[in-house]
Parts: structure tokens; sequence; C-alpha cells
């Protein structure tokens, strides 16, 4: 079926899927055999996200037309007893099925008409042409013909055009805030070669074979080097001018769990839902987030 059936990185922490007879990704187990489990409706829709501790940290419910309309997350889950109780984050579509309005767990648990978190509209080919934020402050997209974005206006009325080449690529961004033009050109496979702004100044990248920036020579001549484990992770970030070098490593999930410069050596440490929870420079805690436990708790 060639289906992932595991992935193991040079420190041999491996990852292994389970499926389930439609194909959906049901269990993901780390190499210290702790397990999130994945579960769906009949429409292979899915519903449930279970951490190893078989708390539920994510619930979607669906309408007629798959759209998600509220997404609960693990405090949300523990603040009643069925779905229609629980605070979440909940989202509105038009008849076209475009998201036109989310409103965020804690407008939601108030239970207010008319408020929202966001707002959107579309034009006829269902691009985005308005945002406007909780305050009424608005956002403006224009495109051409190819559907390209050409002209975003922000809420203080500050426009930035965008010009492209045959291929699609973003070939100049003009500021009207500030009357500058910023000019890029691209090699191939369409990868990002040099950035030059309004003073002529350029910066410019090199990429390693999968495609991650490898050399970066900033406006001053300075090469930042990058080098990356094969989970195309950054593992090493250091620049040939001064010497200075930073090195991070990862757990096995993904999360960043130590960064070593020349000022000492930074680690961090995450809680079972892999949110951030103490940081200490050289083993002296720099910085502890409270955790969440009550049931009853609101975002």
């Amino acid at each position: 079926m060639n289906r992932l059936q595991t992935v193991t990185d040079p420190e041999q922490h491996t990852l292994a899927y389970q499926y389930d007879l439609a194909g959906n990704r049901i269990v993901v187990t780390n190499v210290q055999q702790n397990s999130v489990t994945y579960g769906y409706d009949k429409l292979n829709r899915l519903v449930t996200v279970t951490d190893a501790y078989h708390v539920v940290v994510q619930r979607n419910m669906y309408d007629a037309n798959d759209n998600i309309i509220k997404k609960i997350d693990a405090k949300g889950y523990l603040s009643g007893d069925t779905d229609e109780e629980r605070y979440g984050s909940l989202y509105e579509y038009d008849l076209a099925n475009r998201l036109v309005k989310m409103i965020d767990p804690e407008l939601a648990a108030r239970n207010e008409p008319g408020l929202f978190t966001q707002a959107y509209r579309y034009n006829a080919t269902g691009q985005k042409v308005k945002e406007t934020d909780a305050l009424g402050h608005s956002t403006s997209y224009e495109y051409d013909a190819a559907g390209r974005l050409t002209k975003v206006t922000d809420p203080l009325g500050v426009a930035t055009a965008y010009d492209y080449d045959k291929a699609g690529n973003k070939l100049y961004m003009i500021d009207d805030g500030l009357g500058k033009a910023t000019k890029y050109s691209y090699g191939a496979f369409g990868l990002l070669r040099e950035t030059t702004n309004a003073a002529n100044r350029s910066i410019r990248y090199q990429y390693d074979i999968t495609a991650n920036v490898a050399v970066m020579i900033d406006r001053l001549g300075n090469h930042t080097k990058y080098q990356y484990d094969n989970r195309n992770f950054l593992v090493e970030k250091s620049v040939a001018e001064t010497g200075d070098r930073i090195m991070y490593a990862y757990d096995e999930v993904g999360n960043r769990i130590s960064m070593k410069d020349d000022s000492g050596t930074s680690s961090f440490t995450y809680d079972s839902r892999n949110q951030l929870k103490r940081i200490e420079k050289d083993g002296v805690m720099q910085l502890a987030l409270p955790t969440t436990t009550s049931a009853t708790s609101r975002l």
C-alpha cells in the first residue's frame, strides 16, 4: 500500500505508524512507546485526537459539506459533557463553503450574538478580498486575471503591491507607505535566489539537495550556513565571518529541547501536550509557565 510505517532519525529515535482499512493514520507511537491515536467517522473525517494519557486534545465537528464548524481542544473538552456544551473555536461558511467567520473559544463561551474574531469576504473566484478583525480593522486584497495577489491594503490604508514573472514567481514588492521596492530573482525549481532592496543591496540564498536553505549571504557579505538532520530540522547555524555558532537538538516529536551558543546552553521542557513548560539556562531556571488542569477553566 506504500504507507509510511516508521521514521528513524540519526539518534535512533523512531516513530511508528498504524492505519485502518481505509488508509487513515490511526496511531503514532514514539520510541518511549507513547501513542497518539486518531479517530475518524464513517466519512473518514478526523473527529478526535487522543494523547498518550488518554486525554482528548482535539475534537472536530462537521457540517453536511464536511466543513469543520467547531474545533474543541483539551481544555474545551473538559468543559462539558456533550460536544454542544463544550466550548471551542466556531467556524461559519457561505454557500460556496468558504470560511466567512471564526469565533474563538473565549467569545464562543460567552454566547453573545455578533461577536467574532475574524470575518472574511471573497470574490467570485473564491479568493479572499477582505479580512476584518474583532475591532473592525480591515485588510483588503486585490488580484490579477491569473488570480495572483497584486495588492494588499492594511487598516491604515497603506498599500503593498506585487508583480510577477511568467512562471508566477514574485518579481517586485512595492510598499506605498515607504515608497520602496524589493526585487526578487529565482533559480532552479523556482527557489528564491536573491532579494534586492531599493538601495540595491542584496540577500542571496543557496540550497541543499532537499531545498533547505544551506547558505544565506546577507547585505553585509556575511555567510550564514545552515545544517539539518534527516527530518529537515535545523541543527546548526553558523556565521563564517564572525565565528558565531548555534546548535539545536529536538525530541522524537520535533520539540526543540536545547539551544547551545557561546553564552551557554538553554534547555526547554514540555508537558504531555507538547506545550512549553520550562526554560533553563545552564541549569538555572529562566521561565516556568503555569499549566491548566481545571476542568472548568476557560481560555
